[in-house]
């Protein structure tokens, strides 16, 4: 899916219209919109650890089997009454302001409240190694983020990690032990 250029003019395209429902005939066009977005973070999720993080090296994991399709994802948006799981308000806002969220806070299009209402995939049985649609929901980000520690791990009480290298210095943002660690030594290589 091709993302739009977000600068501090954008106007979307596609919006959401808040008077009416998620599965309203007028919001049609946002939902389609919005299943394309959800269909793309799904095929990337889906791939196995090593491709999404550079400097971790193969270890013949294959990655999880994308079965649902754009036309079920769209059913599973609308099913989901515009509510997560907990009861929370999905923020469904304009598929830009969901792909480039630092920018959308940065121009005022998004808060950081909105981000973490954001619409996300959620697998229900994180032991199945599919994205079927028997097997999603859609939930926020911080549902999905927030229900199991074995699917995200977390270092507990740090937010960034600093490392130094000779007379350079990287903060890295909200990283997992397995990143970490996986970062750790391809700069030790």
């Amino acid at each position: 899916m091709a993302t739009s250029k977000l600068t501090k003019d954008y106007k979307p395209r596609v919006v959401f219209n808040e008077n009416y429902g998620i599965g309203h005939p007028i919001n049609d066009e946002y939902v389609s919109s919005l299943a394309g977005y959800l269909m793309a973070r799904v095929r990337s999720s889906a791939r196995p650890y090593h491709l999404k993080h550079p400097g971790v090296t193969d270890n013949g994991s294959k990655g999880k089997l994308v079965t649902i399709t754009k036309e079920q994802m769209k059913q599973k948006v609308r099913e989901c009454n515009g509510k997560s799981p907990d009861g929370t308000s999905i923020y469904f806002g304009p598929t830009a302001y969901l792909s480039n969220v630092k920018k959308a806070i940065a121009f005022g299009f998004m808060t950081k409240e909105e981000n973490s209402r954001k619409p996300s995939t959620d697998r229900i049985d994180s032991s199945l190694k599919e994205y079927s649609s028997q097997n999603i929901q859609i939930t926020t980000k911080k549902y999905n983020l927030g229900k199991s520690e074995d699917d995200v791990p977390s270092v507990s009480g740090v937010a960034n990690v600093k490392i130094e290298i000779g007379k350079v210095n990287i903060t890295l943002d909200a990283v997992t032990p397995q990143y970490l660690a996986a970062y750790t030594q391809s700069l030790a290589a």
